[in-house]
C-alpha cells in the first residue's frame, strides 16, 4: 500500500522529511545518558540511572536471539564499568532483514523511567516488552506483556504512559499505563502506521523510533522508506485522538 492511500484519522499529522539517509544512520548510534526526572534520553539499546550518593547504574540490551538479555553494569565517579549482574527479559531479541551493523534498526529499545523506576525493553523476536523494577544495580519483579504487533523495536515513556513501536507487517504503535505491578495495555490506544512490511521488515523500511515530544502530548514516530515523521496527538488520558 502506498503512503498515499494510508487512511489516517483527521488529527493524524504527517511531516515530510528531506534525506532518509540521516534517519538511518541514527538508528545505527548508540549513547550513554544519564537518568533524569521522567523519561530517561536513551539510545538504542544502552540505559542509566544515577542514584544519590550511589554509583550509577548502566544498563545495556543484549538482543540476543536465542534469548534477550539485560546485562548491568556499575558505573564508578571515574566513569570505569564494572559487570553486576545479568538477567534474562523472558523473550528473544530480533534481526532486521539485511540490517548491517545494528540488528534492530531503531532507537530506544531500552529505557528507564525514574517516575516508575521501572526498566523497560522490546522483544523484538517475541513480540513482547519486559519491565523490571530497578533497584541500585538489581533488576526484579519481572514482568512480560504482549506488544500487540511484530517485531517491536522502540518504546518511549511520558507522565506514566508508556508508547511501544511495532515495525512488522502495517506496523503500529501500542499504549500501555506503567502501573506499581507492571505495564498494562490501554485499551483503544493501538493505532496502525499503514505500512507493508513483512512481520520481520526489511532494515531500511521499517519505522526508526517512537517518542513523545517534551510536553507529552504528541506522539512521533520517524519512517525511513517514506521519509516522514508521523504526529499522533495524544490526549490527557495517554491515548492517542
Amino acid at each position: 500500500m502506498s503512503r498515499h492511500a494510508r487512511r489516517r484519522s483527521p488529527l493524524q499529522i504527517e511531516l515530510t522529511v528531506v534525506g532518509a539517509g540521516i534517519l538511518a544512520a541514527a538508528a545505527a548510534v548508540t549513547a550513554v545518558s544519564v537518568a533524569s526526572a521522567g523519561e530517561v534520553e536513551h539510545g538504542h539499546d544502552t540505559a542509566e540511572k544515577a542514584e544519590a550518593g550511589a554509583d550509577p547504574a548502566v544498563f545495556v540490551q543484549g538482543d540476543e536471539l536465542a534469548g534477550n538479555t539485560i546485562h548491568v553494569f556499575k558505573r564508578a565517579q571515574d566513569g570505569t564499568l564494572s559487570a553486576a549482574g545479568s538477567y534474562a527479559t523472558g523473550g528473544k531479541g530480533g534481526d532486521q532483514v539485511d540490517a548491517p551493523t545494528d540488528s534492530l534498526a531503531s532507537q530506544g529499545s531500552l529505557v528507564y523511567d525514574d517516575r516508575s523506576r521501572l526498566l523497560l525493553a522490546v522483544n523484538a523476536g517475541s513480540n513482547t516488552v519486559t519491565s523490571f523494577r530497578v533497584e541500585g544495580q538489581k533488576l526484579t519483579d519481572r514482568h512480560v506483556v504482549g506488544s500487540d504487533g511484530d517485531f517491536p523495536a522502540s518504546i518511549t515513556v511520558s507522565g506514566g504512559i508508556a508508547y511501544v513501536m511495532n515495525v512488522g507487517g502495517a506496523g503500529s504503535v501500542q499504549g500501555f499505563r506503567l502501573t506499581a505491578a507492571s505495564p498494562a495495555p490501554l485499551s483503544d490506544a493501538h493505532r496502525s502506521l499503514g505500512l507493508d512490511n513483512k512481520r520481520v521488515p526489511l532494515f531500511s523500511s521499517s519505522p526508526g523510533q517512537v517518542a513523545f515530544t517534551p510536553g507529552g502530548r504528541e506522539l512521533a514516530v520517524t519512517t525511513k522508506s517514506a521519509n516522514t515523521v508521523e504526529v499522533f496527538p495524544v490526549a490527557r488520558d495517554g491515548r492517542p485522538t
